[in-house]
């Protein structure tokens, strides 16, 4: 039965919720707990699966407290329930929450939330990789890019579109802003799936805010600088061409951020789990096993798998996440061009035309019959083409 953990500093609203959630009683272990203290005693006697935390508490705000479920339930999905946030606050809980509500919550709302989150665990079967993820609200970006935003933020005559175009440019980057602006926190009409957007909505303040408070966006240390670059550069024409192949602009925008999204799963491996990661590239090396074989042996999950897991946690569009998901569906399966259809194709051909550098066998590429079955041959034609022109414009110019 699944276990959710409720923290408040109020009686009257557990009492509330307990009230609320009444009819799920049969199918879910509820546990309410008076402040922050109180509910640590209770995960040392009884790990949970989801927590669900007031921000402004006594003694124990829930920032604190959520980082240090963090460290000791690790594969809990962290959700904030609270009213008034001012942007300190928000920003504070944007470094340990996956997701955000606001009071008064509906009980619907409330219903869906967990019961969403319930199925996104349920991708995961081994709690092992659960808990290594368990960190992952933000991931690493790239170095150069990283200090090439903290350049515009300081000098203070930036304007959006140029930290937005930075920020286009980089998984990590995008994942936060849109995984903040489409919190409660902003109360939006409607979800935002495009970078510019967000970073339009989120306005200089927020967004100089986001990047000093907590290292939202920290350089990689551990991680070598140049195979994250190839995989950003990799990421960005994954976009790039995703966005080209849809027609109208709405779809493009979606497909574009689906694009740059698309290999998150395998950042967050990376990062999360370098010594598995490791293991996975050396079957896959030594012809062993395919790439999605070798994750799901060594970790239960793939990284199509695992990046919807997060970005369904951080509550981004569904576009994004089907697309996330399903970027190696087999090509037989595909019979239209949509956004997910989209970012395969793009995903094929930025393995085909971007060196990938890793010595790593490169996915199965985008077959003929496929273009001719979608009606995109002669896009597809002119994409090669201009691969290939700039590559030899790289080439004359080095």
């Amino acid at each position: 039965m699944p276990r959710i953990l409720f923290v408040d500093d109020e009686q009257r609203i557990l009492d509330g919720l307990r009230l609320s959630l009444r009819s799920k009683r049969k199918i879910w272990d509820m546990t309410f707990a008076t402040g922050g203290s109180d509910a640590l005693a209770e995960l040392e006697k009884n790990p949970t699966d989801v927590v669900v935390s007031d921000m402004r508490m006594p003694r124990m705000d829930g920032a604190e407290f959520l980082t240090r479920v963090s460290k000791s339930c690790p594969g809990a999905a962290r959700i904030v329930l609270s009213g008034h946030m001012d942007e300190s606050a928000a920003m504070r809980a944007a470094g340990v929450a996956h997701r955000y509500l606001t009071k008064p919550c509906p009980a619907e709302l409330m219903e869906a939330t967990l019961t969403r989150t319930f199925e996104l665990q349920a991708l995961l079967c081994d709690d092992r990789i659960r808990k290594s993820l368990g960190g992952a609200v933000t991931l690493p970006s790239s170095p150069k890019l990283y200090q090439e935003l903290n350049r515009l933020l300081a000098s203070g005559k930036a304007s959006l579109e140029s930290i937005a175009a930075v920020m286009e440019q980089d998984m990590s980057m995008s994942a936060k802003v849109l995984q903040l602006v489409n919190t409660a926190f902003f109360a939006l009409p409607r979800k935002i799936s495009s970078v510019s957007q967000a970073v339009s909505y989120l306005g200089f303040a927020t967004l100089k805010s986001l990047v000093l408070a907590h290292s939202l966006f920290r350089e990689i240390s551990s991680k070598d600088g140049s195979a994250m670059d190839r995989a950003q550069q990799n990421a960005l024409a994954t976009a790039r061409i995703a966005q080209r192949l849809m027609r109208d602009e709405a779809s493009r925008q979606v497909a574009f951020t689906a694009g740059l999204l698309h290999h998150i799963g395998a950042l967050a491996i990376a990062i999360q789990v370098p010594e598995a990661e490791q293991a996975i590239a050396d079957r896959v090396r030594a012809g062993e096993a395919t790439l999605l074989d070798a994750e799901r042996e060594k970790l239960g999950a793939s990284h199509p798998e695992i990046g919807a897991y997060l970005l369904g946690l951080w509550d981004l569009p569904h576009d994004i996440i089907e697309a996330v998901a399903g970027h190696h569906t087999p090509w037989s399966e595909v019979t239209s061009l949509n956004i997910s259809s989209a970012v395969m194709i793009g995903s094929a051909l930025a393995e085909e035309l971007v060196a990938r550098g890793d010595g790593a066998p490169a996915a199965v590429p985008l077959p003929d019959e496929v273009n001719e079955r979608l009606g995109i041959s002669e896009v597809v034609a002119k994409i090669r083409d201009e691969f290939g022109q700039n590559a030899q414009a790289s080439g004359t110019a080095s």
